[in-house]
């Protein structure tokens, strides 16, 4: 009886060792296919973040030169404003009093 249960013993370690080597050649092909899973999951997102990065800088980019457009422009305005205030100021005589007109109408300046 003994001997039975030694036997049967025996047989099932046997059969737990290679059920085991067997679970372990499974599982080893799933750890490589979860690593190359996850090698490709990192690469997209490698991919993902190079064109998010590249698309901000070309954005930057637009808004940069908009900005500096915006302030030429602003600048030029200004220049222009300022250079018809200095005319206005010029054309007024220094004698101005509510009677007079400030500046001449241009049908009395072609006659002078």
């Amino acid at each position: 009886m003994a001997n039975k249960t030694q036997q049967n013993t025996a047989r099932t370690s046997d059969r737990k060792k290679e059920n085991s080597q067997q679970s372990q050649r499974a599982q080893r092909g799933a750890a490589l296919i979860i690593a190359l899973l996850l090698l490709l999951l990192l690469t997209g997102m490698t991919v993902a973040m190079v064109l998010s990065t590249s698309s901000d800088m070309l954005i930057n980019g637009y808004y940069r030169n908009f900005r500096g457009s915006f302030y030429a422009a602003d600048s030029g305005l200004t220049i222009a404003r300022q250079d018809m205030v200095n005319n206005l100021l010029t054309a007024v005589p220094a004698s101005f009093s509510a009677t007079t007109q400030p500046i001449r109408p241009l049908a009395y300046r072609a006659r002078d």
